[in-house]
This record gives structure tokens, C-alpha cells and sequence, in this order.
């Protein structure tokens, strides 16, 4: 048996021994022979270099630690590209740019060579230029106005910055930061003059939308297709992309085009290819990893040099412009994509939409928006002097303009769990002043509507049309074109003697409001609540209503503050003996069930994963609220983390709310996350971060939920999505489909979501929409999929985060080894639920159940009117200050109370002066064992090729 086993060994170490020698005169007479072998086809190369040095792991320093890298990295590719030229060598590059900052500042006040350098590659016609968006922004979450500003900037602009006004001749295909893509753009590029458009289509987790379309064949994959995101939808043409992983994947780029010539000659492919590499210039893998000259026969080392030695190598390739290629060679197919794309961690928005610091971020630049949509109908109305006018017309300028930086992806992500610093307090500042100007111009018109109608009359003295026992009088109203019903909540405060049974509310016509007074906070003399009820709004519409007091005494409300089920004539939500939800009927139907909203937290206890969920809660009374036409439950409650003998404890507060008119379930969400200890430093070869961290948050789930209707094999469960340019679509859930293994998802993230996301099962559906007031993100629902035999199960975790196993990609073929590298080292593809660690937020929810596909339009118009909540003016107040706006009265009461509200501190700490346990380091999350698929592959690459 011994003798039979050293035979065994000493036979595949001969193999082992011989088998380079004879691969290498193998493949040496291989590529003769497809270099001699005649076809008509041949295989185009162009290689990408994405300009943006303005990124979320790095600073803003001229050195290493910011721009720095940029610099010295793309004067090397541009010095590589020109020797090679010089050398006689075809040598060709395509350049995209981030303008506002790449441009305008860095390379125009550090690198001005850079740009006068690839200008005269371009007048040489070896280089062209295509479009990115001028601010880097998130364009798949930006409005109409927003998204034109950056597109049309791109090209030419006022400070002369735009790629036609340096360049001259461009070639009219965009390149989107971050590859984001959502439904309704391409009418809006088409007509911008953008003609083409570049997405991934990559086996990496650094991809668009491979994961999401059945597989192309090689002919589609590798040439031009058109574009739709739905069947009688207008098209584009896109060009599929790729980056260095995907040339990992195929062993090496020499190898790849090799086993496409290989197709070409067996008649496998009857057309020309392009292979279209794109990545960020500032990657070191152009440059290659440094190996000494007599070394870089090694497959993967050598960059771009290796690239154009391996073009210029094979008679069948050569290099290429996107524009010449695309002109030569007309759509090879027609593919539909519905999903909203970006690049980021599991194929989606994950990266950008869900870290904590976002969310703030993001609500500031929503409000923005909000309160700038309320002054332009305010405008509408008002007669001024036309200075006035122009003051107004300022704050909003400066508040677009605050809004049009905000909203560069750097300041969001993609670095992961969290940014650097420096560009987060940047990000805040400009979010923060488009907030600031917008709310001056907005409260600046409250001011004008007010006097217009009294005369300049604001404070509390009785004025024409009111009598003196109005308290306070509103004007509500309606800045959208479209009608929808909801309540309005406004801040009242009232003295603390009144007699609240004998307050009545009314509108112009007198007709009597059944209204509430919610969320009380007293104190000795005075006592703050939100006048809440429900008001139904036409398109536009303006409505008074007035708060007084009468001499008739209602009766008192007898309604029982403690309950464990609330209920309308459409809804009811019933609680177990735990005080957790176990049923949300609607119509008398189930769509909730026990697991319907199950908050929980996984966090590493020893290197491993741990689960940590909400068991009990208990119910505690709203006494001190007065209710008219409504019910109230609040659920508090606790989620341990467990470490050893220590506990962090994450504080959760439910409200859920039902009014008796509405068919919707509201629910306001408190919570308050533990601090643990952070004993990590983030740093990797592309993260500068200089804070530390606790790395054992793995997912973040406050308020999850689960309905309890499922999908199937034959009718899967379907997202709808509502996006910034007011369209509304949907996608299908069939990941797998696509690639059996994607049956089930960890997390995914492609529906923008102005105002609400929704699912159903064709038959069932629930909706849920956020509010801008409260809190915002663009895409505030991460979900996961799972699999129940031929059953799906979907849930939605708002204002969270998920983590685990990312799309698998081995449906298009490759070794995989790209794919797992990626995962291994890319500081995209952490968790942001470290972000969380030491954090309280609040955000408030409508969930809407619904029958059929679709939400119905009425709950869409519904759900909008949730998210951008009615605009309020006070008309009447009893104060001397001016009070035109509820924030004025949350400032007063702040003054009564006393309260210095503080922003929380991020512990920002110098690595070179802090000791920490270095973390996320590339090399030691490399397994051993894919050191040796890497090795095998290098062997594979060289010796076949």
C-alpha cells in the first residue's frame, strides 16, 4: 500500500515537472497558429481610466494620504501610454472625469499637465474622452433639475470646465459614477446628447447588472446592445464593461483573448468582440505591482504595460475608441433592465445608502428639497417687490447649488463601514447650508403669504377675520400636483391651565376636525404637543383651520390607554402575551403573522456570528395624549448583546398608530444602540481613515419586517420602487433563475425610494413609505430573500443594514478567483453596521397593506404625501415672536426647556499615535487556501499562453 502511494506521488511530481515545459512549447505554436490562422473577425481592447480624486477613503491632501495617489498614478499611465507610442506600439486610452473637484480643483491647481498631457493624446487620436456627471453624483437619486445640471455641466459650463470646453471633441457616451442607473434616464440622456452608456457587466462583486439579466452569449456579451427598462420603452445603446477582476477570473488577458479567438475560429462567434476594461485611475494595478524587470513575464503583474505588450503581441487584436468601435458595429441584442443599478456591495446601493452617517446626511439634503418645493408654490402666489423676489431666489440658488455638491457619491461612500473624516464634515456642511438657505427662502415666503392676507399683522393681536378666543389659526397646504389624504402634524404649545375639553378645531367653512393632542412633554406653566388630524387635500390646495376655545366642555375621552390590539375598519394589529406583534389583518386577511416585525443584531462574540433578538416587550400607557378618531399602542423593549459576562444593551421604542379614516398602520421608531468598545484601526492599501472601530457589527436591523404572504417558482414576489424622477416600476425576484445559487439573497438593495418601496406576491402586497421631515435616505430598505422549497420569503429592514454572502457570479463562467479576492480585500464590500455602534435615531413609517400587484394609485399618492409632508404656515400664534413655521415653535419650546442639543463626536484618532489592533488588513483576509487558487491560476496563465 506505502509502495503504491510513493508511486502515486512520484508520478505527479514528474507531471508536475514536465507538464510547463510542454505547456509552454504547446502554447508557444498555439499562438502562432491563431496568429496565422485567417478569419474575418477580430478582438478589440479599450482600456478605461475613471478620473474621480476626490474619494470617501482618502482626504484632501496633495500626499499619499489624499489626492496625492491620483496624481503620481495616472502621470505614470500617461507616461506608460506615451513610451509605447514612442515605441512604434498601438497604445490607446479612454479618460473619464469627475469635473467640480477633479477638475476645477485638484488637477487645475496641482496637475495642470495631466489635463494638457491627455489633451494632445486626444488631438493625436490615441486617446478620447468620455462623459461622467460634473458634480460625481449619485444621478440615480437626483431629480430632473439635478440630473440635467450634471449632465449638461459635463459638457460645457460656465466656469469653462466642462470636457468640451478643455478637450474640444468628446465621444458621446457616459460613464456613470459608481455605474448608477435607474428607470426614466435614458429619454433624459438621449435628449442631453448623450448617445451611449457604459455599465458593468462583471463576474466580480464590482458590477452593474450581470446578476440581473439572463446570461448573455459571448457575441452580446463582448459588442454593443440596446438598452430598455421596460418592453415598449425608448432604448440606448450600452456598452458592456468589465474591470481587472474579470480579467482575473479569466486567468489572465493574454489567456482571455485567446479562448475567444479559439470561439471565433470554430465558428462559435460570427462577429468581431470588444473587450472594454474600466477602472478607477488611481488603481495600482496600472502600474502594475512593482516586480523587478526580469520578472514581469509573470502573468497580472505588469498593469497596463502588459497589456499592450499582450495586444500588440496578437495579429487578431487591437486597441480601439469606444466611439470607432460603436460606430462600426451596430447592437448585438436588446436587453431589459428594471432593477435601479450601482456598483457597490451586493450589486446595489448598500455601499452608499446605509451607513448611519447617511442617513443624516441624506435628510438634510431631502429637507432641502421640501422646503425649496414649498417656496416655489408659495412664490407662485406672492406680490413683492422684486428684490424681495431675488433675495428669495438667492437662498434658493445657494441651496441647489449646496444640494448639487451634496449629492457626489464620495460623500456617501463607497468606503465601508464608514468615510473618512474629513470628507464626512464636509459632506454635513454642505447638506447643512442647502437645508439653511432653503428653509430661510421657504420661511422668508411664509412671512410674505402672512402679510399679504393681514396686512404684515403675524403676532397674536386680533386681526380681521379672527376672533379673539382663536388660539391658533393654520394654513395647510398642498405643494404637490397631485390630491392624496393623510394627517398633518403640527407643534402646538399651550399653557398649562387650559382646559383641553373645551378646545375645538375648525375649518373656513366651520366645519368641526376631530383632532388629537400626541406626544405631550409638560411642564409647570406650559406643556408641548403635535395638533394632529386628518385633513384630504386636492392638487394645490390651500385650507385654513383655526384652534379655539368654547365655553362647551366635550366629553371626556373614555378611550382605554392601555392596549394590546388597535384596530379601524380596515386594519388590525393584535400583540402576544410577549407584547410582540403577532397579526396585521387587512380587509380580515393576514399579512403580517408572528415573525412580522422581529428587530435583531448580529455581532461577532469570538470571531464568530451571533444573533441577538428582541424576545419580549412590553406595553407602556400614552395617558397624558388626548385621541379623537384614532388609537395608539407603545412597545418598548430591549436586544442584548451578550459578550461574555458583559451587556450592550440597544433601547427600542415602537408607537404604532391607526386613524379611523385612513387604511394605513403608522409607526414611529425609536432606538438607541449600544457603545462597545472600538479597538480597531481601519486601514488598508486604498482606506485612509484615522478613526477606530468596532469591527464585530455584522447587521443592524431596528424594525424588521416580514409579511407573511410568500412567493413562488411560477409567480415570484416583485418590488415596486418609486424613483426621483416620479416613475414608478417594478422588478421580479428571480435571482434564481438567473444563476441557481442566488436563490437565495443575504441582501439587495436596486429600488430608489422617493417616499415608499412596496412587494407582493401578485395577490398580496404591503407598501412603506418614509417621511422627509423625520428622516430620509434614497434607498431606505436593504431586503433578503429566502427560500422555502419552491416558496419565497422576502423581508425589509428599514433604516438597517444586512451582511453575509454576496451575489454568486459562476453562471459566466472564470475560475472565480477574481471573484473571491474581491470579496477578500475590496473596502467596499464591508459592513456598515459598525457605523451604528454608539448611535440613537428616530424615523417614522406608513405601512400600507394593499390586494393585488401594483400598489393602487391612491396609496401612491398616499405614501408621497407621508414622505413630503403638507406645508403648514401659521397664521395666529400666541406669541410675541414671529411664528410663521413649526420649527419656530420647536425653538421655542426648546428655550423653555433649556435644551442644548449636542452633536454626537466621532473619536477621531491619529494612527501614527495610536496603538489598535490594525484591522481589515488585505493580506491577512486573504485565505491560504485562495493564495494557492492564485498561484495555480499564474501557473495556468503563463504556461498556456
Amino acid at each position: 500500500m506505502k509502495r503504491k502511494k510513493l508511486k502515486y506521488i512520484i508520478g505527479l511530481l514528474v507531471f508536475i515537472l514536465l507538464s510547463p515545459w510542454v505547456m509552454k512549447i504547446y502554447s508557444k505554436k498555439e499562438i502562432k497558429r491563431l496568429n496565422t490562422t485567417k478569419n474575418p473577425y477580430k478582438i478589440y481592447v479599450a482600456l478605461g481610466f475613471h478620473v474621480s480624486m476626490r474619494h470617501s477613503w482618502r482626504g484632501d491632501t496633495n500626499d499619499e494620504a489624499g489626492f496625492g495617489t491620483d496624481i503620481r498614478v495616472v502621470r505614470k499611465i500617461i507616461k506608460i501610454l506615451n513610451k509605447a507610442n514612442k515605441k512604434g506600439l498601438d497604445a490607446r486610452g479612454t479618460w473619464d472625469f469627475n469635473i467640480r473637484w477633479t477638475i476645477e480643483e485638484i488637477l487645475k491647481g496641482y496637475a495642470p499637465d495631466i489635463l494638457l498631457d491627455i489633451k494632445k493624446r486626444v488631438e493625436l487620436g490615441y486617446d478620447e474622452v468620455v462623459l461622467g456627471p460634473y458634480n460625481n453624483g449619485l444621478v440615480a437619486a437626483s431629480t430632473e433639475e439635478e440630473f440635467k445640471e450634471s449632465i449638461k455641466r459635463a459638457f460645457t459650463n460656465e466656469r469653462k470646465s466642462g470636457l468640451v470646453d478643455i478637450f474640444g471633441k468628446i465621444t458621446p457616451l457616459i460613464r456613470p459614477q459608481e455605474m448608477m442607473f435607474t428607470t426614466g434616464q435614458i429619454p433624459l440622456y438621449k435628449k442631453l446628447g448623450v448617445k451611449y452608456l457604459s455599465l458593468y457587466y462583471s463576474s466580480i462583486p464590482f458590477n452593474s447588472f450581470s446578476n440581473f439579466i439572463p446570461k448573455l452569449s459571448i457575441e452580446e456579451r463582448f459588442n454593443p446592445l440596446y438598452l430598455k427598462t421596460k418592453l415598449d420603452g425608448e432604448k440606448i445603446i450600452l456598452i458592456p464593461t468589465y474591470n481587472p477582476g474579470d480579467v482575473l477570473n479569466h486567468y489572465s488577458l493574454k489567456k482571455w483573448l485567446i479562448d475567444l479567438r479559439r470561439a471565433q475560429i470554430k465558428g462559435k462567434v460570427k462577429s468581431d468582440l470588444i473587450i472594454y476594461i474600466n477602472l478607477d485611475a488611481d488603481a495600482e494595478s496600472w502600474t502594475g505591482i512593482g516586480l523587478p524587470s526580469y520578472l514581469e513575464w509573470i502573468p497580472n503583474s505588469s498593469g497596463l504595460k502588459e497589456y499592450i505588450n499582450v495586444v500588440n503581441e496578437l495579429n487578431f487584436v487591437q486597441f480601439t475608441s469606444l466611439e470607432d468601435y460603436i460606430k462600426g458595429h451596430p447592437p448585438k441584442g436588446e436587453i431589459i433592465i428594471k432593477q435601479d443599478l450601482a456598483d457597490g456591495s451586493f450589486d446595489g446601493f448598500s455601499s452608499w445608502a446605509e451607513k448611519f452617517s447617511n442617513h443624516k446626511i441624506w435628510t438634510d439634503l431631502e429637507k432641502s428639497r421640501w422646503y425649496s418645493y414649498q417656496a416655489d408654490y408659495l412664490l407662485r402666489n406672492i406680490y413683492t417687490k422684486e428684490e424681495i423676489k431675488n433675495t428669495i431666489w438667492g437662498k434658493k440658488n445657494l441651496s441647489f447649488t449646496g444640494r448639487f455638491e451634496t449629492l457626489s457619491t464620495t460623500h456617501f461612500g463607497m468606503s465601508s463601514p464608514i468615510i473618512n473624516e474629513e470628507r464626512l464634515q464636509k459632506a454635513k456642511i454642505l447638506a447643512k447650508s442647502a437645508k439653511e438657505n432653503a428653509y430661510q427662502a421657504l420661511r422668508l415666503c411664509k412671512e410674505l403669504t402672512v402679510e399679504k392676507i393681514h396686512g404684515g399683522r403675524i403676532t397674536n393681536p386680533p386681526r380681521a377675520g379672527f376672533s379673539s378666543d382663536i388660539i391658533y389659526a393654520f394654513e395647510i397646504f398642498n405643494f404637490e400636483k397631485t390630491p392624496s389624504k393623510g394627517f398633518i402634524k403640527i407643534p402646538l404649545i399651550l399653557t398649562g391651565d387650559l382646559d383641553e375639553e373645551k378646545l375645538i378645531l375648525h375649518n373656513e367653512k366651520n366645519k368641526l376636525i376631530p383632532f388629537s393632542l400626541l406626544d405631550k412633554i409638560k411642564t409647570k406653566e406650559k406643556y408641548f404637543a403635535n395638533l394632529t388630524f386628518v385633513v384630504k387635500m386636492r392638487d394645490y390646495q390651500r385650507e385654513r383651520f383655526f384652534l379655539k376655545m368654547t365655553n362647551m366642555k366635550k366629553t371626556k375621552d373614555k378611550e382605554e390607554k392601555i392596549l394590546n390590539e388597535v384596530s379601524n375598519k380596515n386594519i388590525t394589529l393584535k400583540v402576544n402575551k410577549k407584547s410582540l406583534i403577532k397579526s396585521l389583518l387587512f380587509n380580515e386577511v393576514e399579512y403580517g403573522g408572528d415573525n412580522f416585525i422581529r428587530p435583531f443584531l448580529t455581532y461577532k462574540i469570538s470571531g464568530k456570528n451571533k444573533v441577538f433578538r428582541l424576545n419580549r416587550l412590553k406595553i407602556e400607557p400614552l395617558f397624558n395624549e388626548r385621541w379623537e378618531d384614532l388609537k395608539r399602542i407603545r412597545l418598548k423593549g430591549e436586544v442584548n448583546i451578550v459578550d461574555g459576562e458583559k451587556k450592550y444593551p440597544i433601547h427600542l421604542e415602537y408607537i404604532f398608530t391607526l386613524f379611523n379614516d385612513l387604511p394605513y398602520l403608522f409607526v414611529d421608531v425609536k432606538v438607541k444602540y449600544p457603545y462597545t468598545p472600538e479597538k480597531h484601526i481601519l486601514r488598508t492599501v486604498a482606506q485612509r481613515l484615522g478613526r477606530k472601530i468596532d469591527l464585530n457589527w455584522v447587521e443592524v436591523a431596528p424594525f424588521q419586517i416580514t409579511p407573511s404572504f410568500l412567493g413562488t417558482k411560477f409567480n415570484e414576489m416583485r418590488v415596486w420602487k418609486h424613483n426621483y424622477l416620479n416613475i414608478t416600476s417594478s422588478y421580479e425576484l428571480n435571482f434564481g433563475d438567473i444563476n441557481w445559487k442566488n436563490k437565495e439573497v443575504d441582501s439587495f438593495n436596486n429600488h430608489i425610494t422617493k417616499g415608499w418601496v412596496a412587494v407582493s406576491n401578485g395577490r398580496q402586497g404591503i407598501l412603506i413609505a418614509q417621511c422627509a421631515a423625520e428622516n430620509s435616505v434614497f434607498a431606505f430598505v436593504p431586503m433578503r430573500l429566502r427560500g422555502e422549497g419552491f416558496l419565497q420569503r422576502i423581508s425589509l429592514n428599514p433604516f438597517g443594514t444586512y451582511f453575509g454572502r454576496q451575489f454568486d457570479y459562476s453562471h459566466l463562467g472564470g475560475n472565480g478567483v477574481g471573484e473571491e479576492l474581491m470579496t477578500c480585500i475590496a473596502p467596499h464590500l464591508k459592513s456598515t453596521a459598525p457605523s451604528y455602534n454608539g448611535k440613537e435615531e428616530e424615523f417614522s413609517l406608513m405601512i400600507a397593506p394593499y390586494i393585488g400587484d401594483a400598489p393602487q394609485r391612491e396609496v401612491q399618492r398616499d405614501a408621497l404625501g407621508f414622505f413630503y409632508p403638507y406645508g403648514i404656515i401659521y397664521m395666529r400664534s400666541p406669541f410675541k415672536e414671529k411664528v410663521v413655521c413649526p420649527e419656530d415653535i420647536k425653538k421655542l419650546w426648546a428655550e423653555i426647556m433649556k435644551e442644548k442639543v449636542g452633536d454626537y463626536k466621532e473619536k477621531i484618532v491619529a494612527i501614527s499615535k495610536t496603538k489598535g489592533v490594525f484591522a481589515l488588513s488585505e493580506v491577512k483576509n486573504i485565505p491560504i487556501s485562495l493564495i494557492f487558487k492564485i498561484l495555480f491560476i499564474e501557473i495556468i496563465a503563463f504556461f498556456s499562453t
